[in-house]
């Protein structure tokens, strides 16, 4: 059975790099074009997304275009037998001998054309260029002819079908060729529409092709034709399938057609899963597949449909972030979120809520507290669940958000052709930001990548320009990366230094973007980086690289990915993950330790070969086992390529790079060549033993690091290297290398013996800071000999240890004996005097101090637990003044180191009462004050009730009333008390008889005649009061007065006057 299949899809740049990566299952889908079956095993090409296999029906993808070229499109994809057949851009055809497993190329001489429509039959291929032209191979491609007689124009072929011996193209009309294409000849199909017909096929000996809106077929070897009109969709007929005695038409809107009579009527069959257009089916038993934005698959004749795109990563993935323990990838166009909470093995899609149009491109995902924030072609979404979005900000139709950056409450983001906007309330709402000094050209205002920080935003613009605003986007200046055209793709903040990866490599900032500098000399096309400890890692169209923040050297990290384009990158742990362009997301371990980064699988890590100056050339392919007919070069170049003389070429790492089938990475071998091959048995030493060490290999002592592997004269009891005091004699050893070509080396080593010295045994002291000095030596157990030196040294340069000058701690007492050392530790502890604190003189008053607690009156920082002498009436620290006597008290504490006493000098005085004082009050003001004169600036507390005292000399918000006033001396036994009149009134009354306020009356009188008289508000005299009379009842005559307000009168003794007014109320 023979099967072709076409993929229209836009051409892609070539890509080319090196390193161990490996793909992720996901994120699952991406545009998926043709889908084809060998035998059960089902493939799908997915473009520029590479070619997939599944031994399961379609459950589950695998990758199989591993030994394509890297990073170009497949654009034909078709089989014969087990063989299947790749027409790859720019690349010419590859073949499959094994469903996919491996790849080899079959064009000769056409290695660099790029086909889109390809025809196998036996050996036999036709092979349409993307120019028009026809190839031809009868030999399974290993020789290629152009076959073009009879073709009058040359416009692009779409399909090759074989139908009765004939081989048929379809191109602006139909052609057949029945002598391999060396003559074609031309078929009117009637009906037809404007442009190229699109697609063919045939079935129970019904030919039929299709142009736009219109499926033309044919019942009579293509004689005459029937025309059917696809109802309600005019697009192109994408691709044919036959199956299940059926012939299926897919085409746009996810709609197919279907028909069981040879074409007489066809049913239109929606995938109401998609809307994109359908660009390939594949009928199997009972299962249909269609390829769109993804695979799809129907189980009941396309009633109902589920993806089946498991381990299909051939999406764009835009950006990559971990939140929490999940990695978010953002893909663009249609693909929407995904996460995985493993590292990439299982992903899902988390896209609920991005409807708007355009939203489920996503251009970078940002966290805000417990949410996550999307740029999308549809503006702002917001997630508090990272599952589920809502939209925070719509710009508009046909307007997109593609950056993104958060900062504290500070939401940044940008709308192509309009500018940046701000939200600083959650994302609720966002406000323009000024144009004042920004890019004016609404047209060119496309924006790869923003920075936000503090007030400092940093944005690029796809024509070239970067643009800075210090105070949150009132104002802009543009800055310079570098002169000429340049694109800021991303900017990534590492503590003060800001990194942005732009199409002629790598720059850093130190002043937020005013200034930059160029990272090391590379000029590749920087898409995304992320900075790792001291190396930084950045992602290119060309590939992966590493650098050295120090030495800025960058180094490919191919093997694996290849110089496949990357996006986006992220960092968790030791794991670097990398979005593709498209191939979804690939990991890899981050480089430890040196660069270039070690190497894995099939190349081969540094071989040392050491020779000597008079040795042979070395064949340097030999060496490495490599063989000399393989294709590549050497780095550095030796006099003679291949072979290294030691007489001419220079030392160092010679290296062979050659060519590999992983995506353009190139492999390498290695050596690490030096001219140190002479033996080298070190230098003639001396060193001397105790006599009861323990045994030591003497090759460690011989100076000038010895090789190994030498003999010794005499030899050692051991056998080897080792020797041992108590059986080894002392003397003079000889060490031997040979080397056959390099000539012998010889080292002696010189043994003596020394008996070890006695520095006693380990010795612990305790001692009282006050303990006299005194010989420590002596105090060592174990009799030590004189003559060895204590670390630290003793202040007296001698053995006296002196409390009051040396420290408590360890000493250790060492003697060496030509070389013969040995050490004993002295563990000195010293025990500090107890604290009685400090003499005090303290005076007190009888009967006017409560009693105090003595030993909170000691200086210092007395310890507790104490003795008072004479002893406290109280038995405890309170003394007092009321029950013991005026004197000297004296506080001992004791310790083993004796005791320690402080003194406490007490005197009680008398309290005496002083006069010279004044007292004046305000009156009549309803909050009065009172305040205290002294005649003498003296310390004093004063009191309104004997209890609660205060250092301020005057009470305010006081009534009227009595009032006793006390007084006392601070720092003596001084006090008064003296009882005070606040003259004032009731500025109300209520004589409702119900006890409180029934009456009015002056507050606060004292012995003192006065006249109150009380009138109305018309003047009206009502009552009198006096002392013998003092208060009013509201009545007049007998007669309830009304709730008013009174005036009153007040003439006192001394003939003052006071006039107010108050409120009855009843």
């Amino acid at each position: 059975m023979i099967q072709r299949l076409l993929f229209l899809i836009s051409f892609i740049l070539p890509l080319l790099s090196f390193s161990q990566w490996q793909q992720t299952s996901g994120p699952s889908g991406g545009s998926t074009a043709q889908l084809l079956n060998i035998d059960d095993t089902f493939f799908v090409n997915m473009g520029n997304g590479g070619v997939f296999r599944s031994d399961d029906f379609g459950n589950t993808w695998y990758f199989v275009s591993q030994g394509l070229p890297c990073s170009e499109v497949v654009y034909d994809l078709v089989s014969y037998e087990d063989r299947l057949y790749a027409a790859v851009s720019r690349s010419g055809i590859w073949m499959s001998p094994d469903k996919g497993l491996t790849w080899e190329a079959i064009n000769t001489g056409i290695d660099n054309l790029t086909f889109y429509t390809l025809f196998a039959d036996d050996n036999r291929i036709f092979a349409a260029e993307s120019e028009g032209g026809v190839f031809f191979s009868d030999d399974n491609g290993q020789s290629w002819t152009n076959r073009n007689n009879g073709f009058t124009d040359r416009n692009e072929i779409t399909d090759f079908h074989l139908f009765n011996n004939t081989v048929y193209a379809s191109a602006e009309t139909l052609y057949k060729t029945t002598d391999d294409g060396l003559n074609w000849s031309r078929i009117t199909v009637p009906n037809k529409q404007v442009g190229r017909l699109s697609a063919l096929t045939s079935n129970n000996g019904v030919f039929y092709t299709a142009s736009l809106g219109r499926i033309h077929y044919s019942t009579d070897n293509l004689q005459t034709w029937n025309t059917f009109n696809t109802p309600g969709i005019t697009a192109t007929i994408s691709s044919f399938e036959t199956g299940q005695n059926a012939v299926y038409a897919a085409t746009g809107n996810g709609i197919y057609f279907k028909t069981n009579n040879d074409g007489q009527s066809w049913q239109l069959v929606k995938n109401n899963r998609t809307s994109d257009f359908l660009n390939d089916i594949l009928v199997y038993e009972n299962r249909i597949l269609t390829t769109a934005e993804t695979v799809y698959v129907s189980t009941n004749d396309g009633s109902s449909w589920n993806t089946s795109d498991r381990g299909l990563s051939g999406l764009r993935t835009t950006s990559l972030d971990f939140f929490g323990n999940y990695l978010y990838a953002s893909n663009e166009s249609s693909g929407g979120i995904h996460r995985s909470p493993d590292g990439g093995n299982t992903w899902e899609n988390v896209s609920q809520g991005l409807t708007l149009t355009n939203a489920r491109g996503v251009g970078a995902i940002k966290s805000k507290d417990n949410s996550l924030f999307a740029a999308t072609g549809g503006g702002i979404y917001k997630s508090t669940t990272g599952t589920a979005w809502s939209s925070v900000f719509y710009p508009g139709i046909n307007k997109s958000t593609p950056v993104l950056d958060i900062d504290g409450n500070t939401i940044a983001t940008a709308v192509n052709s309009e500018g940046v906007y701000l939200s600083q309330d959650e994302g609720n709402t966002f406000v323009a930001a000024s144009l004042n000094g920004f890019e004016s050209d609404p047209e060119q205002r496309g924006y790869l990548s923003l920075l936000l920080k503090n007030q400092t935003i940093l944005i690029s613009t796809a024509n070239s320009r970067l643009f800075k605003s210090t105070d949150l986007g009132k104002s802009w200046v543009e800055v310079t990366v570098t002169p000429g055209f340049i694109l800021v793709q991303k900017m990534r903040l590492d503590g003060n230094l800001i990194y942005a990866a732009t199409t002629r490599g790598v720059f850093t900032s130190s002043d937020m973007g005013s200034t930059w500098t160029r990272f090391g000399v590379n000029e590749f096309n920087a898409t995304d980086l992320v900075v790792d400890g001291s190396k930084i890692y950045a992602v290119t169209l060309d590939g992966a690289y590493v650098a050295g923040l120090d030495d800025k050297i960058w180094y490919e990290l191919c093997e694996g990915l290849g110089k496949n384009a990357i996006e986006s990158v992220a960092l968790q742990g030791s794991t670097i993950y990398a979005g593709t362009f498209s191939s979804g997301v690939w990991k890899r371990n981050t480089v430890t330790g040196d660069l270039p980064a070690e190497n894995y699988n099939s190349t081969t890590g540094v071989s040392d070969l050491s020779l000597c100056p008079s040795s042979n050339k070395v064949n340097l392919y030999t060496a490495l086992n490599i063989d000399p007919a393989t294709p590549g070069f050497w780095s550095p170049k030796a006099a003679v390529d291949g072979e290294f003389d030691p007489s001419v070429d220079t030392p160092g790492v010679y290296r062979f790079s050659y060519a590999t089938r992983s995506c353009g990475c190139l492999n390498y071998r290695q050596v690490k060549i030096d001219l140190e091959g002479n033996s080298n048995a070190g230098e003639d030493s001396a060193i001397t033993f105790c006599r009861d060490e323990e045994e030591t290999d003497l090759l460690s002592l011989i100076s000038g690091n010895p090789d190994a592997g030498g003999i010794w004269s005499p030899a050692l009891n051991s056998g080897t290297s080792v020797f041992n005091p108590a059986i080894d004699q002392e003397g003079i050893y000889t060490y031997t290398l040979n080397n056959a070509q390099c000539g012998s080396d010889s080292s002696t080593i010189t043994i003596s013996f020394e008996d070890r010295p006695n520095t006693g045994l380990e010795t612990s002291l305790s001692l009282c800071e006050n303990s006299p000095a005194f010989n420590l030596l002596e105090q060592v157990n174990g009799n030590p000999d004189l003559g060895g030196i204590w670390s630290p040294a003793l202040a007296s340069g001698t053995d006296i240890f002196d409390p009051n000058l040396d420290q408590a701690g360890t000493y250790t007492y060492s003697i060496s004996n030509k070389g013969c050392e040995a050490s004993t530790n002295v563990n000195l502890e010293i025990t500090p005097l107890p604290n009685a604190g400090e003499n005090t003189v303290l005076s007190l008053c009888l009967n006017k101090d409560e009693p105090i607690n003595l030993f909170n009156y000691l200086e210092g920082s007395p310890q507790a637990g104490g003795v008072w002498t004479p002893a406290l009436t109280s038995g405890s620290d309170l003394f007092d003044p009321a029950t013991d006597a005026s004197g000297i008290y004296r506080y001992t504490v004791s310790s083993p180191c004796g005791p320690v006493s402080a003194e406490v000098e007490i005197s009680v005085e008398n309290p005496y009462e002083i006069e010279d004082f004044t007292i004046s009050t305000t009156q009549f003001e309803g909050s009065n004050r009172l305040e205290i004169n002294l005649a003498e600036n003296e310390n004093y507390h004063f009191s309104l009730d004997g209890v609660v005292y205060q250092s301020f000399p005057f009470f305010n918000e006081l009534p009227g009333g009595s009032y006793t006033v006390y007084g006392k001396e601070i720092d003596g036994c001084g006090y008064f008390i003296k009882e005070v009149f606040i003259l004032d009134y009731m500025r109300y009354f209520s004589p409702n008889g119900d006890g409180y306020h029934d009456t009015w009356q002056l507050l606060g009188i004292a012995d003192e005649d006065y006249q109150i008289y009380i009138y109305n508000r018309y003047g009206k005299f009502l009552a009198g009061l006096n002392p013998t009379n003092p208060s009013w009842d509201g009545t007049y005559s007998g007669t309830n007065m009304p709730s008013d307000d009174y005036w009153f009168q007040i003439e006192l003794a001394d003939g003052t006057l006071q006039k107010g007014h108050f409120t009855l109320k009843r």
